[in-house]
Formats: C-alpha cells, structure tokens, sequence
C-alpha cells in the first residue's frame, strides 16, 4: 500500500523548535531549538535528533553549556559533507555532523538576527541577518538586513546589505541565484552572484 508519512509531535523534548533538516546520511531529523528567547545570548540553546518513525532519537544532542558548546538561540541549519552549520543570533557555529563536537566558528560582524541557512554546489552556506530587534510591540528593524556567504576558509563574504532587502530570512539556492523569503515585506526575490534583486514577487 501507500507508504505513510509519520506524523511527528514531541512536545516534551522541544523548546521554540526553529528548523528542521533532514539529515539523509543519517536518516535522522535535526532541530533547532532556542528554548529562550530568539536573541537572548543565554547558552541554553540545543539540538534534538528525531528519528522518522516519530521517536526522539537523542533530546539534546548538541546543547548549549555541556561538552565546550555554545549555543544560544539556534535557528538556521545546513550541512556540507561533515560539517552542520548552525546560525546563532551573530555567529555560524560549526559541528561534526556525526559526534555533534564543536568544529569551530565565524562570527558576523554587526549581524543581530542570523536566521536561514543554506549550502551552495560550490561547498559555502548563504546565511540571512533579519535585521530584527526586540522593540515593546515585539520585533522591530535593527537595520542590519543581509544575506552573506561563507566559504570552506570560513571567509565571510557580504553577498547584498540593506532595508531593501526587507527583513530576509528563509533561504534557497538554485543554480546562480539565492531565493529570499523576507520575515518584513512579504516578498520572495532572488540575488545574482553579485547580490542584484530580481524576480520579486509579493
């Protein structure tokens, strides 16, 4: 028959679940987890392993404060060969996608609201600053808006700076073009290699 998909609830082992990826060398499901606040730098942030079959594999597979790990408020999650990339407020934290270890780390000046991640054919991951502040009436623009790229070098390289870009933050990449989905503007757009915005649909 029609192979079913599992409905996954863990409502006992996630905290502000933020992303998922699905790890296919592993055959597990990744989540980000804030548990806290989305910018509050408080060293409790963690990453939970969920198996497809609906169980959870491992609660706190990477947790903020144990085993040398710092991790705040996780959200964005990519993986390139055996490395995971995990964005953290204003910093791309890097794991050993088997061990969970702590791999090293790039911090992104000025950024406030690192949020998508996503890895390119060419082995670098795009991560988005949302710009996003915490003001009385909830999220208001911080005014660092920005998609960049980091290299296997770990270089930091700015793809497109700006309040145009509208609060960016879910990411895909296609070919030459980077796809934005803002948190802002309710736009999708696209950025050529040189960090033109095209294609913008609302």
């Amino acid at each position: 028959g029609a192979k079913k998909e599992p409905v996954l609830t863990f409502k006992t082992d996630l905290s502000t679940p933020e992303s998922v990826f699905y790890d296919d060398a592993n055959d597990v499901y990744i989540v980000s987890n804030i548990n806290g606040k989305p910018l509050e730098a408080d060293n409790n942030g963690y990453i939970a392993k969920l198996s497809p079959d609906g169980k959870v594999a491992t609660a706190k597979w990477i947790e903020g404060g144990k085993n040398k790990v710092t991790l705040n408020a996780p959200k964005g999650l990519a993986v390139i060969a055996d490395t995971l990339y995990v964005s953290d407020i204003d910093t791309v934290r890097m794991f050993d996608r088997k061990s969970g270890a702590p791999t090293g780390e790039v911090k992104v000046p000025g950024a406030v609201f690192l949020n998508d991640l996503a890895a390119t054919t060419d082995g670098r991951v795009v991560v988005t600053d949302s710009g996003l502040k915490a003001g009385a009436k909830g999220f208001e623009p911080a005014g660092t808006d920005a998609v960049y790229s980091i290299d296997k070098a770990k270089k930091l390289t700015t793809i497109a700076k700006g309040k145009e870009l509208g609060a960016p933050n879910g990411l895909y990449v296609a070919g030459d073009k980077t796809w934005v989905v803002t948190f802002g503007t309710n736009e999708l757009y696209s950025l050529d290699a040189k960090g033109k915005k095209g294609d913008v649909t609302k």
